[in-house]
């Protein structure tokens, strides 16, 4: 009985006009993104062959991601060419950016990514906000229950039914872009490449299914349609701008991180301090050496303080925002794309540490490195140490959520009054 209505609803919808609508939209989004972000790794590609040559031992320049062709995140940032200073820690010099760049600055980034959180989940929520409230209006469902259809199986088939026909074309689609960009000369993707395209494939189905199984719940909870579509738009908001948004408010304010621009003021009226000092201890008569200038402990702490409270401040927002559907699949797309905040934080660590064992170099009285200088080196975080450190509670808070929707819709509609 429960394949025998699953086969009815995919039928019911491959002829319908919704069904029709969002498997064009899906195919038109997924291929057009995919298509601009490709140039658009191609172009940042050869920016950094173009300045690669030119760049120093001392600084960091990493090569674009080519993951970030369906999530760009932070790869913009984590492709900038940074410096380290001993006070103000990593500084950017610079970033890959051409004038097309400039313009996506003035708008969110038109990868897979936002496709999939911004638009192809409200698509997955209108597609199913009247799957019971349309069939209460046309009379159907009335029907369907007085010919003693067991009414858990009609809403699990229902769901099926519903849910393939909403996620095969995006399925399809993803394939087909992962296939074409593969092929391209200039990407290279590995075993590992795959594996994270794989994951991100299941997490974007998993976020489309939340917002499948919101619809329903929604239409099992309305007496009309017009009613579900009302209170469908308002949960959407809701969930994917407002609640994000309020995670991130709440914790800046049981964090107090003060402003970079606050911190470097702070360490330059320090350092001030200090060369008055040293102007004092030259004016002496003693000549100075550089080494005791390597270390200040006020300037350290203040150094030590900004980054504890910054850690704490993103790591409270991540778990913030974590807890909504949006914020949960925003880190978990970012991070196996490599492109996430996991990736930055790591960078940010690698560059510091480097920056440490640089100042520990044996130096020439003159203050430079006595030898050859060390290059710094970079690899990205493996889908293991991804899902290790954070991932696999993503798809789990992902996943309970949309089984706990399901299960709130598959309770309403067993009360369900057809009438």
């Amino acid at each position: 009985m429960l394949t025998t209505l699953m086969k009815k609803e995919i039928q019911h919808n491959l002829y319908g006009f919704k069904f029709q609508v969002i498997m064009l939209l899906t195919l038109l989004l997924v291929f057009s993104s995919v298509y601009v972000m490709y140039n658009d790794y191609s172009q940042r590609t050869r920016a950094y062959e173009i300045q690669l040559p030119d760049i120093a031992n001392t600084s960091s320049l990493l090569k674009p991601s080519p993951l970030a062709i369906f999530d760009r995140g932070l790869d913009m940032e984590l492709c900038s060419l940074y410096e380290t200073h001993r006070d103000f820690g990593i500084l950017s010099i610079s970033n890959q950016k051409d004038f097309s760049s400039e313009l996506f600055r003035l708008f969110n980034t038109p990868d897979l990514f936002y496709v999939t959180w911004i638009i192809l989940s409200l698509g997955a929520l209108l597609f199913s906000f009247n799957l019971v409230t349309a069939e209460k209006e046309d009379g159907t469902l009335r029907q369907m229950l007085a010919s003693s259809v067991a009414r858990s199986k009609l809403v699990a088939g229902k769901w099926t039914g519903g849910l393939i026909c909403l996620v095969l074309p995006f399925t399809l689609a993803f394939m087909v872009s992962v296939t074409a960009v593969s092929l391209a000369p200039d990407v290279q993707f590995g075993v590992q490449d795959y594996l994270r395209l794989a994951l991100f494939l299941i997490a974007s189905l998993l976020y489309l299914g939340f917002f499948f199984s919101l619809g329903l719940l929604v239409s099992a909870a309305s007496r009309s349609s017009a009613a579900a579509l009302s209170i469908s738009l308002l949960l959407w908001v809701t969930l994917v701008f407002v609640l994000p948004g309020l995670g991130n408010i709440a914790a800046g304010k049981l964090v107090a991180v003060p402003s970079y621009n606050r911190y470097v003021v702070q360490v330059r009226q320090a350092e001030m301090a200090e060369r008055r000092a040293s102007s004092e201890y030259e004016s002496s008569g003693k000549k100075k050496d550089f080494n005791l200038r390597e270390h200040d402990p006020e300037r350290d702490a203040q150094v030590s303080d900004y980054r504890v409270r910054l850690a704490r401040l993103i790591s409270l927002s991540r778990d913030l925002i974590r807890l909504t559907p949006a914020g949960a699949y925003a880190f978990l797309a970012g991070d196996l794309s490599n492109t996430g905040v996991q990736e930055m934080l790591n960078l940010q660590r690698s560059i510091l540490a480097y920056r440490d064992f640089s100042l520990g170099l044996p130096r020439t009285p003159s203050g430079r490195v006595s030898g050859e200088y060390p290059a710094f080196t970079y690899q990205r975080l493996s889908p293991g140490h991804v899902l290790v450190n954070g991932g696999l509670l993503n798809f789990a808070l992902l996943l309970l959520q949309t089984t706990v929707v399901f299960a709130a819709s598959y309770v309403l509609f067993l009360r369900y009054d057809a009438r």
